[in-house]
């Protein structure tokens, strides 16, 4: 009888589970297993079709599972076994009609069905609560008779009707019966002893068989049928009459059953006292039956309904029993199922460790099955901790066991736990990501099972090729998962497995939707959730919704999606299944962080990682921290990625594989050696645990580094081996990678064409699987068009990619293309443009909380504005980006804003400021990683230094990061840092150690696409050749830079020409010296047509001596080829070229719209061309020769637009004019009659003037060292020794660092040396002229030509001044006027003198001169004399006067230079009281006639080395104000007051007099007055410009 209990304890515990576990489907059901007798027997090959009998109308359905079992037959072998029923196969319901009939498929060939033999089905029939024991018997196919034969119950009314009506019912009869039993035996003879004797032991000892039938109670039917429904096996398919085996019981002493047993116990247990006592009674039962085990089916039974309160107590009631007993094998069983019930509640590490109590006593016991599922256990729970370690261990002991208990164990537990110890072990390699020997172990267990050949091992197979699919679509192989999940398919259909194959159903759906066949994956899913939902599986119908809402996505249907994947949580949270909302949340995240939507993905996935963390599941925990990082990663913030990125891994193979190729991404823009190294880590544990998804991600980067690095043939090799690992994916997905990847290479090679070609095929690759893919392609085919000139084109593919990333809501995708549209309307000049799309993808980052990608955003438009010259927005859009870099604590991004306001400020010239951001972004990098953003920043540093005539330090700088660049192989930072070394080195007369850095930087600069930088390398060459008298290699280094220049249209690229000219000058071969000056010229007009200019050149444009003395070489050579006028033309566009200089920058003015449209449109005319002459330096062949005739036709259309544009607006047109011999004539003829114009040109010692009337040009020359003459000259003028008697004299400049002056030579001597080489040489010339116009450049500008003179008879001395009235200009346009300006209108006058401690006079003296012109009401002599008054004046008021001190700074930007003012109340404006001769030029300013600025040095010009004058009063000069006054040196406050009155009482006399003449009587009246009559005091004020 032991043995049979234990049969049947097992038997029913795989009753209970089934029933549990099903019992959830549906409130209104319960699955209950039934047991049905086999009719008739079919044989069909190696299966049997069975008919059953009793199962028509209890719901049974086709497919169902089905069990058969044979009965007992005895034999002479089988005496002494198990007369229960034995499971001999399985299969399934095949009809369900008007009979019922089951395939079976036999576990053993030898074993048969026969007639009598039974099948369990498992059937839905309605949920009655107390069922009486009567349906379980009926459900047992056990049935009990009266003595006639008649059944007291059926199974359908037990079914149906079951309650306590029909259950007492049924207890009366059988009562009934057993009175009638009585009546009928009482009296019969020849009974046996044993019916008529009375019993002696049993709980109806002293009474007989018969006395108990005649006194039967309900109580002693419920004792009987307990154990018969505790021992089912031989009651079971046949009737049996109540009275004989009620009896048969009786005397068998009337055995209690374990039910009887555990009613007894169980509510006493914890009463330790009663309970021993009652134990007492059924201790010897309990051990000898083995009644622990019949009791774990109610544990069984609470654990399938998740009561697990009820479980754990009813365990411990066993435990209390087994400990109580001293059953071993008790004790075994119940430490397993305590096991189950902390598993069952992810009590893992608790499981863990009863489970070494559950083994321990099995193995004391010998309990081998007990032992194998306590091992089993652990090891499910060591997967579930990731001690894969541990559990891989116990894997190999518990195949050791397996083994050595194989003779012990029946065939089934052998093959059952085989299956088990494959599973667990494909679980575990599985879960760490080692997908090739989880694939070898479950095609182990496929061969096992085929083995087998049983139904149910036909049924696991499809459970494997079902987990097969699940790794080859983590393997990124769909294509091969879709043939696995058709071969479940095909078995659970065939075997009408409706729960099963809708599973299916969704693994199919994932693949169709890995391969972009979105429609195909909703259609499946579609068809899983509604078969899911009918069979009651709510968890697995959430999870058919969540793929539904991922297809939804990425059809653009986004509200769709995002309903469905919260129909999909609230499904999973009515199935109570905390994974699957875990998933599902997952996959809202996957929705946000594709759309670009921060917060919200984050949010998702924390929601999601809150039941991974209840579940203890770390790899669903290290899933997330790889999507979140992932999200960070998304928003370009690189560190916060990491953080995340480096939490993932390590929790297993899987998570880890995807956390290396994350942090390879992370570290790619920051750290290419960094980023390669977790490249290779993720390829190689890819490659060793088959995870071929990753294994090609991998390689596929580390080519993307191979190209990026131009290691060309190793990103070649790679390349080839990420084809073979696509074809093994078999992917459409890995295939366009590859054909993007193959792009990028020939890109990197400037193989545009062929780059296009790859990119345009990954698009028809990607069409119609992923949009987004298509998105980055088309900016990858904007980008290439961009390097070829092709913007049209580039602007189409971007327009694409914004409508499409707008279509499929990809914020990410639409914000960057956005920008980069932004970036190309830069290029292209329309900055408008540019600045909306920037507008635009600021939004978006706004919108979708993507901060790091909207400060970045920020950099993008202040290098918008750099390129518009509005630098101060510039700067302020970087510092915006900065704020918020430290407001996300991401210092790694604050260097480059620091390195591009440095920049900002090195365009200005402004090399302190430069400096001190330079050295700002070098303190922000991280300390001790020397990278490419490190030397970066140490070669701006090194450069600003250089600028800043700082050798010594930039020398530091330099050659410590020299060595570094060139051992990284950063070819082009290398050569920018080995041509400033050989700059420094040239500069500081070190020519030796200069020559090798040239040479390095000339021939890396050409190779890395540097071509400005090799063309200064091979510059430098040539001059050092030059200076070593090496003429012939000079000129070839020459002549390889003109080459460059001219192949790849380089405008910047005139020194060359310049160099070769000078050695062809000085050879005195001036035809040849003239061809390459004239080239020169060309290119400096181009460079200064460029209305903002790129940073490159300006570095190298401005502040060139040189480009002065271009324009006076080629003015001497054609002087010496006789071609007077031609020399004129050059001297003039001398002048020119300097006003340009001065000018600097084309400001917009907010008074004129008009104006500023056309010039927005020149610009952008203008970067049109330079961007096409960018990409020419990429090209060659047929690309090279289309992109050419681009830029003819674009210089065409410049051209026309450009006469239109100066013809409008006429002030503009010093920025473009050319003067050349054919104009000579047009302004020649307009020169009054009484004026001639002097022009002094000197090159070197070669003097060379100029003298134009209207009748005739004529130039004499000479050789004279004028110089230190000129010097003197000046230094006598400003240092007399004279005495006033006053005291000293107020000063009304404020000079920053004007040079002292350095000599006192007697004056009249000097003067008259100066006077015979520049008026007397030209006596003739000028004689009978009245005015002469002096056009100064070079040592001449600052002279005061007034001042020269000749000594006469008794040593007086006579001054230029007294014979001419004196005006200078620059431009010759100023005789075009012919009209005579009528006298003066002072009405529209203005005066400022600010009030100001250290001047005495200027308040007098604009009163003063208020007074003279009658117009009081416009003198600002007080509070009223701010900054914005000065501005309003000076755009509405024809004559302004400023009596004020003038701040002049020459050492770093002249245009700071400023006059003093009032600041205004509200300076926010800028109105700081500082008005700046860079804020003259932006004002506007249409009809001033006339500034006068009594501050001292408002002429004086501290640039003569560069051989024009720039000066503030200049900036007056080209700012559209006809005439200005002005003085060259420090001004007396006194005799300035007293010339002011004197100039302005001459203007408004009523004899007509011009504003040079006034000018020259003022000065001569002042001279009169003995106190200043040294020129020092009237000789200072010159006028500029019209002197009408």
């Amino acid at each position: 009888m032991n043995i049979s209990i234990k049969k049947y304890c097992f038997f029913f515990f795989f009753l209970f589970a089934l029933a549990g576990s099903y019992a959830q489907t549906n409130t209104n059901t319960e699955i209950k297993e039934l047991y049905f007798k086999i009719y008739y027997v079919y044989p069909k090959n190696d299966t049997m079709i069975v008919f059953i009998d009793g199962a028509k109308g209890l719901g049974v359905k086709k497919g169902d599972e089905a069990t058969a079992y044979q009965a007992y037959e005895k034999t002479a072998e089988n005496a002494n076994e198990s007369r229960d029923f034995k499971s001999i196969g399985s299969g399934r319901v095949v009809k369900s009609d008007s009979v019922i009939a089951c395939m079976i498929l036999l576990d053993n060939d030898n074993e048969k069905l026969r007639s009598g033999d039974m099948v369990a089905l498992k059937v839905h029939i309605p949920a009655i609560a107390n069922r009486s024991i009567f349906s379980q018997l009926a459900f047992n196919n056990i049935y009990l008779t009266n003595a006639n034969r008649k059944k007291f119950y059926s199974l359908p009314n037990l079914v149906y009707n079951d309650g306590k009506n029909l259950e007492d019912s049924i207890y009366a009869t059988m009562l009934k019966d057993c009175v009638d039993s009585y009546e009928m035996l009482k009296d019969m003879e020849g009974l046996p002893e044993s019916v008529t004797g009375k019993m002696t032991e049993g709980s109806y000892a002293g009474k007989t068989v018969l006395e108990v039938l005649r006194d039967a109670k309900k109580t002693d039917i419920e004792s009987f049928l307990k154990f018969v429904n505790d021992y089912p096996g031989k009651y079971m398919a046949n009737d049996f009459k109540l009275n004989e085996t009620f009896a048969t019981w009786l005397i068998n002493k009337a055995p209690i059953s374990p039910t009887e047993i555990k009613e007894a116990l169980f509510p006493i247990y914890k009463n330790k006292k009663l309970f021993l006592e009652k134990l007492a009674l059924y201790k010897k039962r309990i051990v000898d039956d083995s009644y622990c085990l019949k009791f774990v089916a109610d544990v069984e039974k609470y654990l399938a309904a998740d009561d697990f309160i009820n479980a754990a107590n009813f365990n411990d009631f066993i435990k209390t029993i087994a400990y109580a007993v001293n059953d071993t094998g008790g004790k075994s069983l119940a430490w397993v199922y305590e096991a189950e019930i902390n598993h069952k509640q992810n009590r893992y590490e608790n499981a863990i460790s009863l489970c070494d109590s559950a083994i321990k006593y099995a193995q004391q016991a010998n309990q081998y099955e007990y032992e194998l599922a306590a091992i089993s256990k652990k090891i499910f729970c060591l997967y579930k901790t990731n001690q894969s370690t541990t559990a891989k261990i116990l894997l190999k002991q518990f195949e050791d066991k397996l083994e050595a208990y194989k003779p012990k164990i029946t065939t089934n537990v052998y093959n059952s736990n085989w299956q088990k110890r494959y599973e667990y072990a494909g679980s575990l390699y599985y879960k760490e990501g080692n997908y090739g020997e989880a694939l070898a172990l479950y095609a182990k267990l496929i061969q096992l099972n085929k083995g087998i050949n049983s139904y149910g091992s036909i049924k696991k197979n499809a459970e494997y090729f079902t987990f097969i699919g699940q790794v080859n679509n983590d393997q990124g192989k769909p294509n091969n998962a879709l043939d696995s999940f058709a071969k479940a398919a095909i078995i659970y259909r065939a075997n009408l497995d409706s729960l099963n194959w809708a599973k299916v159903q969704n693994d199919i759906a994932y693949s169709y939707y890995l391969l972009g066949k979105y429609y195909q994956s909703i259609a499946h899913a579609d068809s899983a959730r509604q078969m899911l939902l009918f069979v009651g599986d709510d968890n697995n119908a959430g999870y058919s919704k969540s793929l539904t809402g991922s297809c939804y996505w990425e059809l653009g249907k986004y509200d769709s999606a995002i309903l469905a994947h919260k129909s999909s949580i609230a499904l999973r949270k009515k199935a109570n299944n905390a994974l699957g909302q875990a998933k599902s949340w997952k996959s809202i995240g996957e929705l946000y962080l594709k759309s670009g939507l921060k917060n919200e993905a984050l949010a998702a996935y924390d929601s999601a990682a809150v039941f991974y963390l209840q579940l203890k599941d770390s790899s669903g925990l290290a899933e997330t921290y790889n999507k979140k990082g992932n999200v960070f990663y998304n928003d370009e913030n690189n560190k916060m990625a990491v953080e995340y990125f480096e939490k993932a891994k390590g929790v297993d193979s899987k998570s880890t594989v995807e956390a290396l190729f994350n942090l390879g991404n992370a570290w790619y823009d920051i750290d290419s050696i960094k980023s390669r190294n977790y490249f290779m880590a993720c390829m190689h544990l890819s490659d060793s645990t088959k995870n071929t998804g990753y294994l090609f991600e991998a390689t596929r980067s580390l080519a993307d580094l191979a190209y990026r690095s131009n290691n060309i043939t190793g990103g070649n090799k790679l390349y080839k081996k990420c084809l073979d690992i696509s074809k093994q994916l078999n992917t459409s997905q890995s295939f366009g990678d590859c054909m993007v990847l193959r792009g990028y290479g020939f890109k990197v090679q400037s193989e545009l064409d062929s780059a296009l070609y790859y990119y345009s095929k990954a698009i028809q690759v990607y069409d119609t699987i992923s949009q987004s893919a298509v998105i980055w392609q088309l900016n990858n085919i904007s980008e290439v068009n961009i390097s070829m000139g092709n913007f049209p084109k580039s602007k189409e593919m971007l327009n694409k990619a914004i409508a499409m990333a707008q279509a499929t809501n990809n914020n990410i995708a639409q914000g960057s293309s956005l920008e980069a549209t932004s970036f190309l309307y830069g290029l292209t000049g329309e900055f408008e443009e540019g600045l909306k799309n920037s507008d635009s993808a600021i939004a978006i980052f706004t919108r979708s909380g993507n901060i790091l990608r909207l400060a970045n955003a920020y950099v993008s438009r202040g290098t918008l504005y750099k390129s518009m010259g509005e630098y101060t927005k510039s700067i302020n859009s970087f510092l915006i980006a900065d704020s918020i870099y430290i407001d996300q604590q991401v210092n790694e991004y604050r260097s480059t804003v620091s390195t591009d306001i440095g920049v900002v400020y090195f365009t200005q010239t402004d090399y302190v400021n430069a400096l001190k951001y330079h050295r700002q972004a070098l303190e922000q990098l991280k300390k001790g990683v020397v990278d490419e953003n490190y030397l970066l920043a140490i070669g701006n540093i090194a450069e600003d230094l250089f600028y800043l005539k700082k050798y010594d330090e930039a020398e530091k700088y330099l050659i410590d990061v020299f060595p570094k660049a060139k051992e990284k192989k950063l070819n082009r930072i290398a050569s920018g840092m080995a041509l400033s070394l050989g700059k420094l080195y040239y500069e500081t007369k070190k020519t030796e150690k200069a020559l090798p850095y040239f040479e390095y930087a000339a021939e890396y600069a050409s190779s890395s696409g540097e071509k400005e930088k090799a063309i200064e390398a091979f510059n430098y060459l040539g001059q050092i050749n030059k200076d070593k008298g090496k003429t012939k290699e000079a000129k070839n280094d020459f002549v390889q830079a003109t080459k460059i220049v001219e192949d790849y249209k380089i405008v910047s690229g005139w020194e060359p020409y310049y160099q070769l000219g000078l050695i062809y000058f000085n050879q005195n071969s001036f035809d040849s010296a003239i061809n390459y000056f004239k080239k020169a010229v060309t290119l400096l007009d181009k460079n200064a047509e460029n209305l903002y200019g790129g940073e490159n050149a300006r570095k190298i444009f401005n502040n060139d001596p040189r480009k002065s003395d271009l324009y006076n070489k080629i003015t001497f050579a054609y002087y010496n080829l006789g071609n007077i006028k031609e020399a004129w033309a050059y001297a003039n566009r001398s002048n020119i070229a300097g006003i340009k200089e001065l000018s600097g920058s084309i400001a917009s003015s907010s008074n004129n719209e008009e104006k500023n449209e056309a010039l927005k449109k020149l610009l952008s005319m203008q970067q049109a061309k330079k961007a096409l002459e960018n990409t020419l330096e990429k090209q060659d062949g047929a690309a090279k020769a289309e992109t050419l005739k681009k830029i003819e036709i674009q210089e065409a259309n410049y051209n026309n637009f450009l006469q239109d544009v100066v013809e409008k607006y006429p002030e503009l047109s010093i920025y473009f004019s050319k003067s050349n011999a054919d104009e000579f004539n047009n302004y020649k003829s307009k020169i009054p009659a009484d004026a001639a114009v002097l022009l002094y040109l000197l090159n070197n010692d070669n003097l060379m003037i100029f003298s134009l009337t209207n009748e005739k040009l004529s130039v004499d020359t000479m050789t004279v060292d004028v110089t230190p003459k000129i010097n003197a000259f000046i230094d006598a003028i400003k240092n007399t020794d004279k005495q006033t008697g006053t005291g000293a004299l107020a000063v009304r400049s404020e000079p920053v660092d004007e040079d002292e002056p350095a000599s006192k030579a007697e004056f009249k001597d000097v003067s008259g040396d100066l006077y015979n080489i520049l008026i007397a040489t030209v006596a003739d010339k000028i004689k009978g002229k009245k005015k002469l116009c002096i056009i100064p450049s070079g040592v001449f500008s600052n002279m005061p030509f007034q001042c020269l003179g000749k000594k006469t008879a008794n040593n007086n001395f006579k001054f230029l001044i007294e014979d001419y009235s004196i005006f200078y200009t620059n431009k010759m346009s100023i005789f075009n006027n012919q009209d005579e300006e009528a006298k003066p209108n002072f009405a529209s006058f203005a005066a400022f003198g600010v009030p100001d401690a250290t001047l005495n006079y200027n308040i007098d003296e604009v009163k003063e001169i208020g007074k003279i012109l009658g117009s009081d009401s416009t003198v600002y002599a007080d509070a009223r004399a701010t900054e914005s008054m000065a501005k309003q004046s000076l755009r509405q008021k024809k004559y302004i006067h400023f009596a004020t001190h003038g701040v002049l700074n020459y050492s770093t930007d002249y245009s700071q230079s400023y006059l003093k003012l009032l600041p205004d109340k509200d300076t926010s404006n800028g109105n700081n009281g500082k008005l700046t001769m860079r804020e003259i030029q932006s004002l506007g300013i249409r009809d001033c006639n006339m500034v006068i600025l009594s501050a001292c040095q408002t002429a004086v010009s501290k640039q003569l080395v560069k051989g024009w004058n720039i000066s503030p009063a200049n900036s007056f000069l080209v700012s559209n104000v006809k005439t200005v006054v002005a003085s060259l040196w420090k001004v007396a406050d006194e005799p300035t007051g007293l010339l002011m009155q004197y100039f302005y009482e001459n203007l408004s006399s009523s004899a007509s007099m011009d504003k040079a003449e006034a000018l020259r009587l003022a000065q001569v009246k002042l001279s009169q007055n003995p106190r200043f009559s040294h020129p020092n005091y009237w000789g200072a004020f010159v006028l500029y410009g019209d002197w009408r």
